[in-house]
């Protein structure tokens, strides 16, 4: 690539002279373990005298690359580069596989060369754990940087990941996304991370798509400064005068910011129904795979129920292929709620963000199966189930102030009570002790002193081993 910064048009023509050879810097980068370049970036941003702006971009697997470097600013507006890298470990590396996903920014207003090196002391380390019960070949992704190139427009390689398994992936620090697919390029199964800040020499463990699986709402993580609106999110049960929207995710994992692939499976036979009450009388249902519409509720305050089932019947996912969950909240009209940074309801007329809403106070669940292994399946014996009870992000929830548990090891044909612990605010413990070598299907309880409660059933959430 030949970048001329600036130059003048004089008169109805101009002619300016690009050189080839001038792009006399290869792009190259050192990591602190050996590892094979998968791809690269390079994205200059050209700002005007009058906050316009326009930006150019590369992105290439595995080609080699070479750019101009320059020693002068422009003398009108900015200029802006950053350059990136994908790299992984060697085939036959010893221990689990690992990666760097790299992002380099420029010196503001030059064109630097781009020869890049790491230290071990300027990246995050991301432990990875990928559960999954079937054993196959997946595809991972990450992507990210700086909020001006996620703003831009960001790429990512889809490489393969061997599941169950682990992973180690080395960051530079700014703001990352990634996920995986369970079944090679199929984009189906697996799980997706939102936008996380991370800072060198943080470390983080991201335990992907660990059972039991069940439907999650959207979450936001802490961003710096603008970015947290710029990549803001809509909640998952929102209300805007009297309509009441409903977004959650089935099939999601335990780990907050993850959802699942949600009803998309690839090549399995999915189901899904909804139906929502309001004081007992339904007033919407259908067919939850299609999406759920935006629903009218009365300018009365109401007591609304929100039925969700969701399943997907395959060899390909054996564990925890159904849930059913049944939410109840109090609900009101709230003219002056406006949801903080971070969220947005839809958009003004002029494109802006609109935030002009009410999150509802619908509760939560994220499960911790002790000991349970990549493959989805605990060691024989008394089991102790960890759960957190909370609410939606940006919602107010009243304290929670009760829970039950109960278990089945036949599908949930018949059903047995299961032991339940506080364990601080908005946590238990279950505990019980099955045969071994069973599938346990879970089903909890919880309530909050607001008249919020939720009950999920979850057909053989995990297996227990001999």
């Amino acid at each position: 690539m030949v970048v001329l910064p600036q130059f003048t048009v004089r008169g109805n023509r101009t002619t300016v002279h690009l050189a080839e050879r001038s792009a006399t810097s290869q792009f190259t980068v050192a990591t602190p373990r050996r590892s094979l370049l998968q791809g690269t970036g390079f994205t200059l941003v050209r700002g005007g005298l009058h906050h316009t702006s326009a930006s150019f971009g590369t992105f290439d697997l595995g080609l080699k690359f070479w750019v101009n470097p320059t020693t002068t600013k422009p003398g009108v507006g900015t200029l802006q580069t950053y350059s990136s890298a994908q790299l992984t470990s060697p085939r036959k590396a010893a221990g689990a596989p690992y990666a760097y996903n790299l992002n380099f920014t420029g010196p503001a207003g030059i064109i630097p060369s781009q020869h890049w090196a790491v230290s071990p002391a300027s990246l995050a380390t991301v432990s990875e754990r990928y559960y999954q019960d079937v054993r196959t070949t997946g595809s991972w992704y990450t992507f990210g940087g700086t909020l001006a190139q996620l703003v831009s427009g960001s790429f990512s390689i889809l490489l393969p990941v061997r599941l169950p398994g682990l992973q180690t992936q080395y960051m530079t620090g700014g703001i990352w996304y990634g996920g995986y697919s369970e079944f090679s390029y199929s984009g189906a199964g697996g799980q997706s991370d939102n936008y996380r800040q991370l800072q060198p020499g943080q470390q983080l463990t991201q335990n992907w798509n660990k059972y039991p699986l069940h439907p999650q709402p959207d979450a936001i993580l802490p961003l710096p400064g603008a970015a947290q609106d710029e990549l803001a999110n809509f909640p998952s049960a929102v209300r805007v005068g009297n309509t009441l929207s409903l977004y959650t995710t089935p099939f999601s994992d335990n780990q907050l910011g993850h959802v699942g692939s949600g009803f998309y499976a690839g090549p399995a036979h999915v189901t899904g129904s909804y139906a929502i009450y309001q004081d007992g009388a339904r007033i919407a249902h259908g067919n939850a795979v299609n999406g759920i519409p935006g629903v009218r509720l009365s300018s009365k305050p109401s007591v609304v129920r929100f039925d969700l089932t969701a399943g997907r019947w395959s060899s390909w996912y054996p564990l925890s292929p159904k849930s059913t969950t049944v939410w109840t909240w109090r609900s009101a009209p709230e003219p002056h709620a406006v949801v903080p940074s971070g969220w947005y309801c839809g958009f003004t007329p002029s494109g802006k963000l609109l935030r002009r809403c009410a999150v509802q106070p619908m509760l939560t669940l994220s499960y911790d199966v002790h000991g349970l292994a990549l493959n989805g399946v605990a060691p024989g014996g008394r089991q102790v189930i960890g759960v957190r009870v909370g609410h939606l992000q940006a919602s107010a929830g009243a304290p929670v102030n009760g829970a039950s548990a109960q278990v089945s090891y036949d599908g949930g044909r018949f059903w047995q009570p299961a032991s339940v612990a506080r364990a601080g605010s908005g946590h238990f413990k279950i505990a019980f002790t099955p045969p071994p070598g069973v599938d346990v299907t879970l089903r909890f309880s919880a309530a909050d002193s607001g008249g919020g409660s939720i009950t999920e059933t979850i057909l053989r959430a995990y297996s227990v081993g001999l």
